[in-house]
């Protein structure tokens, strides 16, 4: 395995500074980059995005307002990006809110204009009012839709790249909250102070969880969340166990998000208008924004000719008869062909490894999962480049040809970046984002698997849960960083305990036991008596106990080959745990709250399931949840 990082994006930008009087008098604008480039607004520094606006820019300089030509303002389409000059947009409509900048921090907040910003002075000095430089808390205003054609007059706020066109219109009145019904008409041209709210795009786990603890933590402004799906949000890494019939679709529900929050499902988003800080929707309405999240997730690669995928609970409605080949050895394609044999559907794993999970585990660790899998009744073809399908077959390179009646395409995915990527927003693989989880743009941030971050742990659980709580933190209190994700992987196979963890390094010091006999396998690796990466077969004690001593960042007991067998020292073990301990990350279980149920009469894996919810979604925590069981000491 390698450590493989990628570098975010970083530059510099000038300020961006636009005024309206009353009555809609024209707006004016400058911006000024390095060298005295024009750049666009809303560009932030690398530790206060969006400072007040008499911030000084590169040069020292402060920027001043520049009056408008017979055409209006000129405006660079350029992407602002983080890591640039100090800067602020403070664009207000009469009996509007100004936008306040977002600060590295401070929550995003929407500051009340004290009336027309700085007319006859220049922006961003003492022209700007007391309340948009330092926005007090409470002052963000409900968020809300805009939906309906646009026309009528165009108001004096931009319109986009490009020049403003009959400045002396008068400017349209604020989006309001859109609960559900149709709101006011937009006019093309809706003034930039009329910024509210916290906008999140997506419908998975990392969009649900982020809507949770903004509420938990007391975030005091309307947080919209738009999903695509029609139904409500559901525990994706949980549709195998419906594939199996393990689970039906309404135990991968999630729990209702916090009253207040306005949720537009069926609803996608087509396309972000940076300038404006409104998104639009397939449905033609319009949503405006203070802060804007990406939570868009991972789209599957390029799909076989006919065949299908396994991404929504759609998917696993639409799975055809028959015979079905799974193409894919990853951890998707592990735990499908296993779901299906429980099922009692015939099943062929087709991958292009050795073993499946090749590019994760070791040959013997591998191996103890292709004879796992063949023992359940799944039959294997290894080393299957498959390059098409001919006569409803599917051919491989070497010239054979398999049968299959359906075909479910497991083979990875991809980050969904096509809304940032028409947005213009830096897109490597993901949506590259720092360490506060902002994008190219100060005003968006991204999180999930459509994120690019040198830490993350993508297409894990964990990964969605850790960015979607230090972005909470960041908008809800202002403090915070993500950090990164700790790897682990737990492929759900009955009767198979397998886990993978961190990542390795050459010069790491590695401690290895293997028992093929009995299907027992772990190697460690350790760096200063810390581990780096771990990978267990068929040691349940040892695998609760390596993956609490790499979540939580502890040593390794001095005897690494106890800790393998199970009998390593107390504290190494989850009894030891502190009781504020989250064990399992899915539904935020905390080992206090195993300890009560276990002590109420939850003395069984099945029984804590149905009390706390515990072990029900990615599966990893099951380890620790099983040992608590036997550890924990009852009345």
């Amino acid at each position: 395995m390698r450590d493989t990082t990628r570098p975010t994006d970083s530059g510099e930008a000038g300020a961006a500074v636009g005024t309206t009087g009353p009555g809609g008098a024209r707006e004016t604008a400058a911006t000024t980059g390095p060298g005295g480039a024009r750049d666009a607004p809303g560009t932030t520094g690398p530790e206060s995005p969006g400072q007040a606006a008499d911030a000084p820019g590169p040069s020292g300089s402060r920027a001043t307002a520049e009056s408008a030509g017979p055409e209006g303002p000129r405006r660079d389409p350029t992407p602002p990006v983080p890591g640039g000059a100090r800067t602020a947009v403070e664009a207000t409509c009469p009996g509007s809110h100004a936008a306040t900048p977002v600060t590295g921090r401070a929550r995003v907040q929407q500051a009340e204009a004290a009336g027309p910003v700085g007319t006859g002075e220049a922006a961003g000095r003492a022209g700007v009012p007391a309340a948009a430089r330092a926005p007090g808390p409470g002052a963000l205003r409900d968020a809300g839709a805009v939906t309906g054609p646009r026309n009528g007059p165009r108001a004096a706020g931009p319109t986009g790249p490009g020049t403003a066109r009959n400045p002396a219109a008068t400017a349209t009145t604020p989006a309001r909250e859109h609960p559900g019904a149709p709101g006011p008409r937009a006019r093309h041209g809706t003034c930039p102070g009329a910024r509210t709210g916290i906008l999140v795009i997506g419908g998975g786990t990392a969009a649900h969880r982020l809507v949770q603890r903004l509420h938990e933590l007391g975030h005091p402004g309307p947080v919209t969340l738009l999903g695509a799906e029609p139904g409500p949000a559901y525990h994706r890494p949980l549709l195998t166990s419906v594939l199996g019939g393990g689970l039906c679709p309404a135990d991968l529900v999630l729990p209702p998000l916090p009253e207040g929050t306005v949720v537009r499902t069926g609803t996608t988003a087509v396309a972000v208008d940076r300038w404006r800080r409104v998104v639009r929707t397939d449905d033609g309405g319009e949503y405006a924004y203070a802060t804007l999240v990406l939570a868009t997730g991972a789209r599957p690669r390029e799909p076989l000719e006919g065949a299908g995928v396994l991404r929504t609970l759609d998917d696993c409605a639409r799975l055809g008869p028959g015979h079905v080949t799974v193409v894919g050895g990853g951890v998707l394609g592990v735990e499908t062909a296993a779901a299906l044999r429980r099922a009692g559907r015939r099943v062929t794993l087709a991958h292009p490894g050795p073993y499946p999970m090749a590019d994760r585990l070791p040959a013997a660790a591998g191996r103890l999962l292709a004879a796992r899998l063949a023992r359940l009744g799944v039959e294997a073809e290894p080393d299957a480049e498959i390059t098409g399908r001919e006569h409803g077959k599917l051919r491989l390179r070497d010239g054979r040809l398999l049968d299959a009646d359906t075909v479910l395409q497991c083979a990875g995915v991809t980050p969904d970046t096509a809304l940032a990527r028409a947005a213009g927003l830096t897109v490597r693989t993901g949506v590259v984002v720092d360490d506060a989880l902002r994008t190219s743009d100060p005003y968006v941030r991204a999180l999930g698997d459509c994120a690019e971050h040198p830490g993350a742990a993508p297409g894990t659980h964990a990964n969605a849960w850790d960015q979607a709580e230090a972005l909470a933190g960041l908008l809800a209190t202002g403090r915070g960083r993500y950090r990164g994700t700790r790897y682990v992987v737990r492929p759900r196979v009955p009767g198979l305990d397998l886990v993978t963890m961190g990542r390795a390094h050459e010069d790491d010091q590695r401690v290895a036991f293997s028992d093929p006999a009995r299907g027992r396998f772990a190697e460690l690796s350790l760096r200063n008596g810390m581990l780096t990466s771990a990978t267990l077969v068929g040691l349940p004690r040892a695998i609760a106990a390596v993956t609490q001593l790499h979540d939580h960042g502890l040593p390794v007991p001095a005897d690494r080959l106890a800790l393998l067998l199970g009998t390593a020292p107390a504290e190494a073990g989850p009894v030891e745990l502190p009781d504020e301990a989250v064990v399992c990350r899915c539904n935020n279980v905390t080992k206090a709250a195993l300890t009560a149920a276990i002590r109420a009469g939850a003395r069984d894996l099945p029984a804590l399931a149905t009390a706390t919810r515990a072990t029900t979604g990615c599966g990893s925590c099951t380890p620790t949840v099983r040992a608590l069981c036997t550890e924990v000491r009852t009345p």
